[in-house]
């Protein structure tokens, strides 16, 4: 059972976290590193003459892109700045996004629990990142090239079920294709890798620069089973800026929105609604019930480690509809979240009518 940190340690990992974001904020850009079939992709949906800056990573051998999508960058291409390249502001004015937790929140409110997490996913990303992913893995820094066989196969298996649920829809696998999907909290590409093989182009979204350095490496030596693109991106709570104007078809998450408290995960269920392309659909997986207050931040923040947090259904359904896409909460009991005392699980399908 994980303790509470000191006081000292919740301000040193909060400290650590905002120098973080200060930094990210500054580049005023998102990391991106292609690694399918072109070596180094331009921010989609940008003008062909928007500024890019090209670096190597100081990990492993693939490319970094910072992608144009700050306001000031935005400026200097001519492009006035649009609410779709930022979750932060919407009609000139910090933008608000309704919780379950009795009142609203703008992004601001969020960076400090933010930062805290992102620390600890950082520290478990460089020395236990397969344990974080599934935590029936060895908590070490690296793992056995057979079980890490094991890791990847378990990803096709979980989306081998998601495409079958989606056929029952009436969205069979050879529509995919020509489609883009973002898988949100993506690790070590578990889960992003396996859709690969069914979409044209993967962008595999976390806030941990570890997680996604190791996903780059492990690409490397698959990306012969698949011709598609495979992006990985480095995240903040301001997703729409991260990902730089993009939209998707498709927007899968699971075993990720569990770790985040309450207003983060219905920030993000906004954001993700604004995420999809007109048609699209989402398969999100989280808990709509768990022991702890998922809402107390400053708890959270002291307590450290790995949480399961979770939002009501009715929450989650009135602030998806909300922002303008119909939804459907399919509770599933205690769907990947083990055996968590008074716990609860659903799958959130939202869509997005046809223009």
């Amino acid at each position: 059972m994980a303790r509470d940190r000191n006081p000292l340690q919740v301000l040193t990992i909060v400290f650590i976290g905002l120098v973080f974001l200060a930094v990210w904020m500054m580049k005023s850009s998102s990391d991106v590193v292609t690694v399918g079939t072109n070596s180094l992709s331009a921010c989609p949906e940008l003008p062909a003459n928007a500024p890019m800056k090209q670096q190597t990573s100081s990990e492993g051998t693939s490319p970094i892109a910072p992608c144009a999508t700050s306001a000031q960058d935005l400026h200097v291409t001519g492009i006035a700045t649009a609410d779709r390249f930022t979750g932060m502001v919407e009609g000139g004015a910090l933008r608000r996004y309704g919780t379950g937790c009795g009142r609203d929140y703008t992004l601001p409110d969020l960076y400090p629990v933010f930062a805290a997490h992102a620390v600890e996913w950082s520290i478990m990303g460089r020395t236990e990142a397969w344990w974080s992913v599934l935590t029936s893995w060895p908590r070490t820094a690296t793992v056995s090239p057979a079980l890490k066989e094991k890791f990847y196969a378990s990803g096709v298996t979980d989306v081998d079920e998601v495409l079958t649920e989606l056929e029952g829809l009436g969205r069979p696998r050879s529509s995919w294709k020509t489609r883009t999907v973002m898988d949100f909290g993506c690790g070590l590409g578990r889960i992003g890798f396996a859709l690969a093989a069914h979409f044209q182009e993967v962008t595999c979204v976390d806030q941990s620069t570890y997680h996604l350095r190791t996903a780059a490496a492990e690409w490397t030596t698959r990306q012969k089973v698949s011709d598609a693109k495979v992006n990985l991106v480095v995240s903040s709570p301001d997703l729409l800026a991260a990902i730089g104007g993009k939209t998707f078809d498709f927007i899968h998450t699971q075993l990720v929105m569990q770790h985040m408290v309450s207003p983060l995960q219905t920030v993000y269920m906004a954001q993700f609604c604004d995420l999809l392309k007109p048609g699209g659909t989402t398969y999100i997986h989280i808990p709509t019930r768990t022991p702890r207050d998922s809402c107390d931040m400053e708890k959270s923040v002291k307590r450290g480690g790995m949480q399961m947090h979770g939002t009501p259904a009715a929450d989650l359904q009135r602030i998806i509809e909300a922002r303008g896409c119909k939804v459907r909460v399919d509770e599933r009991g205690k769907l990947r979240i083990g055996n968590l005392k008074n716990g609860t699980a659903a799958i959130v399908w939202m869509t997005k009518a046809e223009k």
